[in-house]
C-alpha cells in the first residue's frame, strides 16, 4: 500500500541520508523540504551525531543548501538525548548519592549539552572519585581523534566495575568514515554500555515523543509517521519498534546486499532521499 496522503510527520536521519561530511547526498535537497511543507508534513531531523552542537549542525546544513530558514525543521541529536537522560537520572537518584561524578569523552557537541545541565550535585570531571556516596558515570561520545590522554582516562574509569557506562550511539560504522565510535572503544576494552542514548534505544524514542507533543503531533497514528534512514540496526530498527512506516535509503551505511543479514525489513527501499516524492 502506498503511504501517499497519509504521512503527517517525517523523521529523517542526517548522515548518509541528507549529507556525507560536508557534501549533500544529492542536489536540490532543499526542494524536498519545500515539498514536505506544501503537503503539511512536519519534518524532524534525528541523528546519532553528537560531535557538533545543534547550532553548528544547523549552520552547516544551511551552508550546504540542505535546509532553509523559512522551514521549521527541529533537530534531535544523541547529545540532546544524553543530556535529558542524565538530568532525569540525577533527579531520580539524588536520594541514593550525594554527588554524580561525570566524565565526558567526546567533542564539543556532547560536552556543551552536558555542561548545560544545572545541578549542584553533578560534577563534570575526568578524575574517578572513590567516595561511596558518589556515582561515577562515564559518557562515551563519538570522536574525531582518540588521544593517548583519553585512552588513559578511559582505562582508569573502566578499571572500576562500579562505573556506569553511557554511550551516545549504537552504530558500528559511519558514512563519513572518519569517526571513532563508542562501540569501537568499548570493544577494545571488552566492555558493553549500561545505557544507550542513541537510536534505536528507548531514551531516544522518549525525546522524539516529547518533540511530537511540542508540535501537537502526539496523537498522530504510528502509520502516519515515516522514518527515513540509511542504517538497519539503528534507523529501521527504531522505526519498526515504534510501528512507524520505514524507508531505507541506499546512499549511506546499508547496501541492498546487506538486507539478508536482518530478520526485520523496511517498508520501502529507495536509492536516495531524492526519490522520496514517489512515496509521499
Amino acid at each position: 500500500m502506498s503511504p501517499k496522503n497519509i504521512v503527517k510527520c517525517i523523521l529523517c536521519d542526517m548522515d548518509g541520508v541528507l549529507r556525507i561530511g560536508n557534501q549533500p547526498i544529492t542536489e536540490r535537497i532543499q526542494s524536498i523540504f519545500y515539498y514536505f511543507k506544501q503537503l503539511k508534513i512536519q519534518p524532524i531531523i534525528i541523528t546519532n551525531e553528537c560531535r557538533y552542537t545543534n547550532h553548528k549542525i544547523y549552520e552547516d546544513l544551511l551552508n550546504m543548501d540542505i535546509i532553509d530558514k523559512s522551514i521549521d525543521i527541529p533537530l534531535i541529536t544523541s547529545a540532546n538525548v544524553c543530556k535529558s537522560w542524565l538530568e532525569n537520572y540525577v533527579y531520580t537518584n539524588n536520594n541514593l548519592y550525594s554527588k554524580f561524578n561525570v566524565c565526558v569523552i567526546g567533542e564539543k557537541g556532547l560536552k556543551t549539552n552536558i555542561n548545560e545541565i544545572k545541578s549542584v550535585v553533578l560534577n563534570v570531571n575526568n578524575k574517578y572519585c572513590d567516595n561511596l556516596d558518589t556515582k561515577n558515570i562515564l559518557v562515551l561520545g563519538s570522536l574525531f581523534n582518540y588521544t593517548q590522554n583519553q585512552k588513559q582516562i578511559i582505562n582508569e574509569w573502566l578499571s572500576n566495575p562500579e562505573t556506569l557506562i553511557v554511550k551516545t550511539c549504537d552504530d558500528y560504522t559511519d558514512p563519513e568514515d572518519n569517526c571513532i565510535l563508542p562501540n569501537t572503544i568499548l570493544k577494545q576494552h571488552n566492555r558493553t554500555a549500561h545505557i544507550n542514548t542513541g537510536k534505536p534505544d528507548v531514551n531516544y524514542t522518549k525525546e522524539i515523543q516529547k518533540l511530537l507533543k511540542k508540535y501537537n503531533l502526539q496523537n498522530t497514528k504510528s502509520e502516519e509517521i515515516m522514518l527515513i534512514g540509511d542504517s538497519m540496526n539503528t534507523d529501521i530498527k527504531l522505526g519498526n519498534k515504534m510501528n512507524y512506516k520505514t524507508t531505507l535509503v541506499l546512499s549511506g551505511n546499508t547496501k541492498i546486499n546487506d538486507l539478508g543479514s536482518y530478520t526485520y525489513k523496511p517498508d520501502y527501499i529507495i536509492p536516495s532521499i531524492s526519490n522520496i516524492k514517489l512515496l509521499v
